[in-house]
């Protein structure tokens, strides 16, 4: 290994490789291998994310023709199956409570909180206080509401999730 990196650099080989393999900021800043594969990750992402947000849109969009009562038995079952326990404890008490009397406008939005794009454990610690919340959810009615009733003000026994 050593003779040939010598030989690389005794022709000038290797700073020929090095050129080809590295990228530069827009400030000129040259990338290391380490910095390079961050990039390429970084760029994987987004385009992942693009994709799902794209996915995500059209299944909102499909959904726009169901009735009140289709939705309402849609956001009880997504608030009790949530892939967390703490959330599925949280959100179905929730909406045992509170969704029965919600209108259309309210369901739309507690729709957009418990299938937005974010990570469940950023909605367990908006809704316990333990992170910051982002302005778009924080000026959500139902969000308010959430975060209230999650207080647990009243002290109530939530470690089961309601009845059906």
């Amino acid at each position: 290994m050593n003779r040939i990196v010598l030989g690389l650099r005794r022709t000038n080989l290797l700073s020929r490789f090095n050129f080809t393999t590295t990228r530069y900021l827009t400030d000129g800043k040259k990338l290391t291998p380490e910095e390079l594969e961050i990039e390429k990750i970084k760029e994987n992402e987004a385009k992942y994310f693009q994709n799902v947000k794209n996915s995500f849109d059209n299944l909102q969009k499909s959904r726009s023709s169901e009735s009140l009562e289709e939705k309402r038995s849609r956001l009880m079952y997504q608030s009790r199956k949530r892939g967390t326990l703490e959330n599925g404890l949280l959100l179905s008490h929730f909406s045992a409570k509170y969704l029965p009397g919600m209108d259309e406008n309210s369901l739309n939005e507690f729709d957009k909180i418990i299938n937005g794009l974010h990570n469940e454990w950023d909605l367990y610690y908006w809704l316990t206080g333990a992170t910051r919340i982002p302005e778009d959810v924080q000026s959500n009615k139902v969000f308010q509401l959430m975060k209230e009733y999650s207080a647990n003000q009243n002290k109530e026994s939530r470690i089961t999730q309601p009845d059906l």
